[in-house]
């Protein structure tokens, strides 16, 4: 009824909400309840199936598998919330994994001059990048870590200070 008076009288959503007093995602919610199958449609239409599980179905890709998941929530009675979970697993398990860009192997990983730099820093670090370029990580666990970290790289830091103004921070 709501999509004929829209089309019949030239309506948008938002003035058909004020002409018939009902929120504009209301009028939204009900109108997309028509991209459902026929048969779903006629189930909510008859009171079988709530408007709620009808919302949640439309997330699904096929119309049989909307059909199909209607009538087990006849059959066994489920909640919203549980069609809800359903359609979402569903939906996980038939979207295709996306192709992930394969990386080369970090030449770094392991090497003679990362052990290197653990032993000097005595603490973990990592080497990221290719053997053209890339970073070194340095791990710390305190701000004296850290100051012992900047005094083995730069012996003549200065040591951090409270004020945070001054030092390396």
């Amino acid at each position: 009824a709501y999509q004929q008076m829209i089309d019949e009288f030239g309506l948008t959503q938002q003035q058909l909400s004020k002409s018939i007093s009902k929120s504009r995602p209301q009028i939204a919610n009900t109108l997309r309840l028509l991209n459902l199958p026929v048969a779903v449609q006629k189930k909510v239409a008859s009171g079988v199936l709530s408007a709620g599980h009808a919302r949640a179905l439309l997330a699904l890709p096929t119309e049989e598998a909307m059909e199909k998941l209607a009538d087990r929530i006849i059959g066994e009675g489920l909640s919203v919330r549980s069609t809800e979970e359903i359609v979402s697993m569903q939906v996980a398990a038939s979207e295709q994994p996306k192709k992930r860009r394969t990386h080369a192997a970090n030449p770094w990983v392991g090497s003679a001059i990362q052990q290197s730099l653990e032993n000097r820093f005595d603490t973990k670090v990592s080497i990221k990048g290719t053997a053209k370029h890339g970073r070194i990580e340095i791990v710390f666990s305190s701000p004296e870590d850290m100051d012992r970290i900047m005094k083995l790289l730069v012996p003549e830091s200065p040591a951090r200070q409270d004020d945070d103004q001054a030092g390396w921070v």
